[in-house]
């Protein structure tokens, strides 16, 4: 009886453990997302071979259209359209896929800019208007102030699902010359959200559960447009898709540069070969609209020298040892700089000067490019 009963128990204790074994082999490993990649974070993501493809049953009712705070068209869902831009012409576009290392963005602040007590908001009062007049609270624009970035866009909408809308804010670092990275800050009610792209633009979604993010690059063949889609998942904004768009300049005889000849006075260059000058009236040598603060253009040498590190410095201290001079400038007009201020002051586009040579007045010293 004894030996039955321990035969018994030891038959039911065998059979849980099969049945258990079935159950666990049968269960789905849920996906979880990362703080930045799958790999480091506290959850797993499951992982793709390869980037596989989204069908185009599931994107088809995607939507994002948008014309952002520099007046570019964004429309990320319609193939060979998904970005406007004179002079550019469609090559080619991989598609949407599921991205192998999908990005979440979580919880975070800004980086804050580091400034000297020479170079701070009281150098750029421009900046400091800007600032100002956004459209912010005034606990957000106390957190900008003290980080050091200037807003440039504000927009309401909904990116959690909740059907409240977000702040969604586009900034640029305090003191930048011609900025490329574009700083986003989500205000939600967990916290803020931020993200960097390069000249890129926030665009919301058809369902108003997160957003479209596109960062931009300017390769020398043209132009390369990566868009992500992020939805709101677990308290943190992750990437579910992303696509390439490329673009290509038209191959076209364009009309010769214009060729000027300007005379001006350096308000500010920086270590990376930007600069900035006063027009100069030269027959009376004074200074043109010294206290206006759009009466400026840039003036920079090729880029084949600003990407020179040694040609770079020789610029900037040529600049440095005539810093109160005027300086005679010879070159050509670029595309006029249409980005830098913000549309809370004007839609005022300056002038961008590609420098053939640059000379002080009333001295011998010069410089070629």
């Amino acid at each position: 009886m004894k030996l039955f009963k321990k035969l018994f128990i030891c038959f039911v204790v065998a059979l849980v453990f099969l049945i258990f074994g079935f159950y666990s082999s049968r269960s789905t490993k849920k996906p979880i997302l990362s703080s930045r990649t799958a790999q480091e974070t506290k959850k797993e993501v499951k992982q793709e071979p390869v980037e596989s493809k989204i069908p185009d049953t599931e994107t088809a009712n995607w939507q994002g259209k948008k014309t952002d705070w520099l007046g570019r068209t964004f429309d990320v869902n319609n193939h060979g359209k998904e970005f406007t831009e004179k002079g550019y012409t469609f090559i080619s576009s991989t598609g949407w896929t599921i991205p192998k290392e999908p990005y979440a963005i979580d919880k975070g602040d800004l980086v804050k800019v580091e400034m000297n007590e020479d170079n701070n908001w009281e150098t750029y009062p421009e900046q400091k208007t800007i600032l100002n007049k956004a459209n912010l609270s005034t606990i957000q624009r106390q957190y900008f102030y003290d980080k050091n970035y200037v807003p440039r866009s504000v927009e309401r909408f909904d990116v959690t699902g909740d059907g409240v809308a977000e702040t969604l804010i586009t900034s640029l670092s305090l003191g930048c010359g011609r900025c490329v990275d574009f700083n986003f800050t989500i205000f939600t009610n967990e916290g803020k959200y931020t993200a960097r792209q390069r000249e890129g633009a926030i665009i919301k979604t058809e369902n108003g559960n997160g957003f479209y993010l596109v960062d931009i690059d300017y390769p020398v063949e043209g132009t390369t447009l990566t868009i992500s889609k992020y939805k709101w998942v677990e308290s943190a904004f992750v990437q579910v898709a992303r696509k390439e768009v490329v673009y290509t300049p038209i191959s076209a005889i364009s009309e010769p540069k214009k060729q000027v000849i300007y005379y001006g006075y350096n308000s500010k260059i920086s270590t990376s070969g930007e600069a900035r000058f006063y027009w100069v009236d030269p027959d009376s040598g004074k200074i043109i609209g010294q206290n206006d603060p759009q009466a400026w253009f840039w003036a920079m040498p090729p880029k084949k020298v600003t990407d020179n590190d040694g040609l770079t410095a020789n610029w900037y201290e040529f600049i440095h040892e005539n810093i109160d001079s005027t300086f005679k400038i010879i070159g050509t007009r670029g595309e006029d700089d249409c980005d830098y201020w913000g549309d809370w002051i004007t839609n005022k586009c300056m002038q961008n000067i590609d420098i053939q040579s640059i000379e002080v007045v009333g001295s011998n010293k010069r410089m070629n490019f």
